[in-house]
């Protein structure tokens, strides 16, 4: 399964400069591996400034999440709903690391990131 950092049809041209990119660690700190695989999930949004977890209407089985920076900074996740709560967990971490641009070589699992900016931003 391959959740993806961003969905383009749901950004705008100006927030798309902003997404999948991690804002200054003084606002929010880069977790080790370990620590995101280890802390607990309440922590983990906490310390990520994660303001919201968005229930997506994508309904893509591939589909396991996006993390999208709002206008303040703020991180928000947008989850699909129905899924097995271990894999909402693993899509959660495996996000938060690709924020931070840390390798997923660390995390077990099937699920991969792809961060769509890289395939957008040429485009607008």
């Amino acid at each position: 399964m391959t959740p993806t950092i961003a969905d383009p049809a749901a950004q705008t041209k100006q927030s798309l400069g902003q997404t999948g990119h991690a804002i200054p660690a003084t606002v929010r700190p880069t977790p080790t591996a370990d620590h995101l695989l280890h802390a607990p999930l309440d922590q983990l949004l906490r310390e990520q400034r994660v303001s919201r977890v968005i229930d997506s209407s994508i309904t893509d089985e591939y589909f396991c999440g996006a993390a999208l920076l709002d206008g303040d900074g703020a991180l928000v996740l947008h989850l699909p709903v129905g899924r097995d709560p271990g894999e909402r967990d693993e899509a959660v971490r495996k996000l938060i690391a690709a924020v931070h641009h840390l390798s997923e070589d660390a995390f077990p699992g099937p699920i991969a990131t792809t961060d769509v900016t890289k395939h957008v931003e040429g485009v607008l």
